[in-house]
């Protein structure tokens, strides 16, 4: 007589019973495990960490501005905060407390807005901003405590925006006309700068006249419009002074005396005060040149 064998597919009597047996010690061996190890880790991060949320108020906040004729459209972005629930409760729970901060943000808002000027939109968002982040306000229902720290962007009644709009675009446009104002004057300066360092070197030259017109015409023309005549007239003045100090002295081609020699000297040094080129820096006539000649 042979023994019966446990094999799964040997004995069909024993097999079913085995493979039971098998089974629960496999579901039972899991479940310690699970008791051992405890809960899941995403678990025990929403039991001790905090979970906090961003909502953005469906409509915005009216108030009016300083004189009760215009008024800010302030946009309002709620921060909630809590401690030991999920994201799908905190959710829930902040929109059964949005009405209530909403109403608190409200009330803060009408108070400070109202002085502020209509035009001064930047000013009350900065100011509200900070008392708004100074703590976080606390709403509790049912054992359930939510933290909500407000933020606040705030818009310009239109009519005021329309104003506003025209008064900087004027002020862009006129500053963009000083600026090129500026920039044109700077330009010209440089230019004429330039071109007098270029006709101070070509009035020196006798020849700058005929190299101008090798040049540009219109250089040309300057040289001898300008240049070339007036060094001319100046020079055609001192003949003249000259001649008329000696057809008074009476003494032509003779030594003058001290207050005539004086006199062409005082002339001499005027114009060569105005014309360096016609003789030499270095040179300066004296009342002894004078009288020698």
């Amino acid at each position: 007589m042979t023994s019966p064998n446990v094999d799964d597919g040997a004995n069909p009597l024993v097999a079913p019973w085995w493979r039971g047996l098998r089974s629960w010690l496999r579901r039972l061996w899991l479940a310690v495990r699970r008791l051992l190890a405890g809960p899941p880790q995403s678990i025990r991060q929403s039991a001790t960490e905090s979970v906090s949320q961003r909502r953005r108020l469906s409509q915005p906040i009216i108030v009016p501005a300083r004189g009760f004729v215009f008024t800010f459209e302030i946009r309002v972005l709620l921060n909630w905060r809590a401690e030991k629930l999920s994201e799908e409760l905190l959710g829930a729970w902040s929109l059964q407390f949005s009405d209530l901060a909403r109403r608190d943000v409200e009330r803060q808002c009408a108070e400070m807005a109202r002085h502020f000027n209509p035009e001064q939109a930047g000013e009350l968002e900065y100011r509200l901003n900070r008392e708004l982040s100074r703590s976080y306000r606390t709403y509790e229902r049912r054992g359930v405590v939510l933290h909500c720290r407000p933020e606040v962007r705030i818009r310009l009644d239109p009519e005021v925006r329309e104003q506003l709009r025209a008064i900087h675009l004027q002020r862009i446009q006129e500053e963009s006309e000083h600026e090129l104002l500026l920039r044109r004057a700077q330009r010209i300066d440089q230019l004429t700068h330039r071109w007098i360092a270029v006709l101070d070197r070509l009035r020196r030259s006798p020849l700058a006249h005929a190299a101008a017109h090798l040049t540009d015409e219109h250089l040309a023309s300057v040289i001898g419009q300008y240049v070339i005549a007036e060094e001319k007239a100046k020079v055609d003045l001192l003949a003249t002074r000259l001649d008329e100090i000696l057809r008074r002295s009476g003494r032509v081609g003779q030594p003058l005396e001290a207050h005539e020699a004086d006199e062409v000297v005082r002339l001499l040094n005027d114009v060569l005060a105005d014309v360096p080129d016609l003789l030499s820096t270095t040179y300066r006539p004296t009342s002894n040149d004078a009288k020698a000649q």
